[in-house]
Order: structure tokens, then C-alpha cells, then sequence
């Protein structure tokens, strides 16, 4: 008993909070970030739709695990809520242009 309450009080310490799986670009311009998300809902990969829309695939950053609450405030709820699979339209932060795919 004596655990199971020390458990149940500090729960929230032993939580891991819901993380998504994206796929993101940040671009430093909404041209070129409308260009990739044109492509990649064509069917072109993201990392190559930024290659051929920046030139270079430096704004590509790959795959990462995000909890939805730590990122900028324009793009979190949006993550947070879009279905595996969803290709995101381009959305600006602070840091940029961002274009996001949902991959789990």
C-alpha cells in the first residue's frame, strides 16, 4: 500500500507524453516551402522535393520524435492532431517555413 501511494503521488514523474514521428523541412521562404508541399503531395519524397525547390537539401531535417507540446505554438496542435500519413501545408514559426509529414 505504502508504494502503491508513493506511485499514485508522483505519477505524473513516471509519464511519457504522446510523441509523433515527423518528417519536416523548414525553408527559409513561402515559395519554396508552397513548392515542396506541391511536390511531396504529388508523390515526390520530401527530402527530394526540397532538393529540387532549394537547391540543396540543407532545409530537409529528416525524421525526429517530437511531444506535440514542445514545439512553436503554430505547428504543435497541428501536429498533434493530423492522422498518420498527412502531408501538413506549409506553416511559418519563427524558425521558418515549415513543411511536415506525420509518419506515426
Amino acid at each position: 500500500e505504502e508504494l502503491k501511494a508513493m506511485y499514485e503521488k508522483d505519477s505524473a514523474t513516471y509519464a511519457i507524453p504522446e510523441q509523433r514521428r515527423v518528417e519536416q523541412a523548414v525553408l527559409d521562404d513561402k515559395a519554396k516551402a508552397d513548392a515542396v508541399f506541391t511536390a511531396a503531395k504529388e508523390g515526390k519524397k520530401l527530402k527530394e522535393a526540397v532538393t529540387a525547390a532549394a537547391g540543396n537539401s540543407k532545409p530537409y531535417l529528416g525524421e525526429t520524435k517530437f511531444d506535440p507540446a514542445g514545439l512553436p505554438a503554430e505547428i504543435g496542435g497541428k501536429v498533434a492532431a493530423a492522422d498518420e500519413g498527412t502531408l501538413l501545408e506549409p506553416v511559418e514559426t519563427a524558425l521558418g517555413w515549415h513543411v511536415i509529414r506525420i509518419v506515426d
